[in-house]
């Protein structure tokens, strides 16, 4: 019910909203982050966003009417976790812990298409 009253008074589908984005050739990652934070959508959602150079990533936790927190990375913090719980609060299950741990055991200078998969 929430989510069909957020889409008649105006809520945007996700989808929707990032293929704008992504068809718009002014879009930057900042600019791509600012608007997935701030536009109003349907639905609550995880929104993992990635540029093309250095620390351009970001996992938007959004509420219907803006973002619920940006998390994003940065010099010390050279990956991020979601698992569809929120980054601050404790995890439901083990797969976080188990997603940090593998990124440490194979490292920042190891990451390829291989070691992921």
């Amino acid at each position: 019910v929430l989510n069909f009253l957020s889409a008649v008074t105006g809520g945007n589908a996700a989808p929707f909203l990032m293929r704008t984005l992504l068809a718009d050739p002014t879009s930057t990652f900042e600019s791509a982050v600012a608007s997935l934070s701030k536009t109003p959508l349907v639905t609550t959602s995880y929104i993992i966003v990635s540029g093309l150079s250095d620390n351009q990533g970001a996992v938007i936790t959004r509420d219907r009417e803006s973002a619920a927190n940006v998390w994003r990375l940065n010099s010390t913090m050279w990956f991020l976790t979601e698992t569809n719980f929120d980054h601050w609060k404790p995890a439901g299950d083990h797969r976080r812990a188990t997603a940090v741990k593998a990124m440490y055991a194979i490292g920042r200078n190891h990451i390829n298409m291989t070691s992921l998969f």
